[in-house]
């Protein structure tokens, strides 16, 4: 969340305390999601934070985290009734235990601390003998800073003693080798760029050990070969006598997943609208039509080899979905640019958050 969408929000009336039905205050979504502590103090300024360790942490407020603390650095019971619910906001990948021990009451706080770029409450914390490199959640809390280029909490985490090397049960790579991985498929990312510094290794070095790999030869993800099977679909139902971009996009959209996701919310589309006017289109994947095959349009085909040489370029084994679709969007004048300028967003846009994906 941008810190000046909320100020706009603000301004023209929105409730920063308003309760959703969920019965959860707006703070804490924010909390959560924005992944802004900037954005989120505009919303605080405003509203009347409740009382809780992770919401303390959350807001930067380290009196706060170390009234919920013992004198030996555990939570106290205080601590256990107000809890974040990361699935009831809609925060994949976190959910709350019912009966949490002390380690996993920290790591809500910690982690929330995280998202919000809190760096002196996790300092404080780590100071009171929170396990930095905890698994409780299936990989350490650098590995998630490293995997989102959080720069200043990834540094933070490396004064507070991260093992840069560990490994969790649910994210095999270490930290060091997720940065390595991150910028090698983005080298001019600048923050990508830093973690590498952060965790101890030569930017350049990996670019020039990456430069002398040999490429193999590419195959295409299973994920992308139904997208340009759905392509083939959609240009027979209509009419067409071969493959065009249009086609290639409303094939990676039929088949799902990140090039869906990508296109529909990360644009910020009028999506409402757009699945209207192309609901027909966006059928079931079984539903086909099973025709002879279809030759490829030679705007289609140049697509997919700059599909295919965006994935050699960033070291990939496979061609994936998200490649083609930055293809398709790196076209101004083309399909995807159109739909898009015509539902309210840009291509532009959507492939400046693409470059950061891929």
């Amino acid at each position: 969340m941008k810190t000046e969408k909320v100020r706009w929000l603000l301004e023209r009336g929105a409730d920063p305390n308003w309760i959703a039905p969920n019965g959860i205050p707006v703070l804490e979504h924010a909390l959560i999601r924005y992944w802004n502590g900037e954005a989120v103090d505009v919303v605080a300024a405003r509203a009347t934070p409740r009382k809780a360790l992770w919401i303390a942490a959350g807001l930067g407020d380290v009196d706060g985290v170390r009234r919920s603390l013992d004198a030996h650095g555990k939570p106290r019971p205080a601590a256990r009734r107000l809890r974040p619910d990361f699935d009831a906001v809609g925060f994949g990948g976190f959910l709350s235990h019912p009966d949490p021990d002390d380690e996993e009451i920290l790591m809500e706080a910690f982690l929330v601390a995280m998202l919000n770029g809190r760096t002196a409450v996790l300092e404080y914390m780590a100071s009171r003998g929170f396990p930095v490199n905890s698994l409780v959640y299936g990989a350490a809390a650098i590995s998630f800073a490293v995997g989102n280029s959080m720069t200043a909490v990834v540094e933070c985490l490396v004064r507070c003693g991260a093992d840069l090397d560990l490994r969790g049960w649910h994210h095999r790579q270490s930290a060091r080798e997720i940065a390595r991985e991150l910028f090698e498929s983005a080298p001019e990312h600048a923050n990508r760029r830093r973690v590498v510094e952060l965790c101890g290794m030569d930017p350049d070095a990996i670019l020039a050990e990456r430069d002398e790999r040999p490429v193999n030869p590419l195959g295409i993800d299973p994920k992308l070969r139904e997208g340009l099977d759905l392509a083939r679909d959609d240009a027979r139902r209509l009419g067409q006598s071969d493959i065009r971009p249009e086609n290639l996009l409303f094939g990676l959209l039929r088949s799902g997943g990140l090039p869906l996701m990508f296109f529909t919310k990360v644009s910020r589309m009028d999506l409402d609208r757009f699945r209207a006017d192309v609901w027909d289109r966006v059928r079931a994947t079984e539903d086909r039509i099973h025709r002879p095959d279809l030759p490829l349009h030679p705007d289609a085909e140049a697509a997919i080899q700059a599909a295919r040489a965006l994935a050699t370029e960033r070291r990939r084994e496979m061609v994936q979905g998200l490649h083609l679709l930055y293809a398709l969007t790196n076209t101004p004048d083309g399909a995807a640019a159109e739909l898009l300028t015509q539902y309210g967003s840009s291509a532009a846009m959507l492939n400046a958050k693409l470059e950061g994906a891929l």
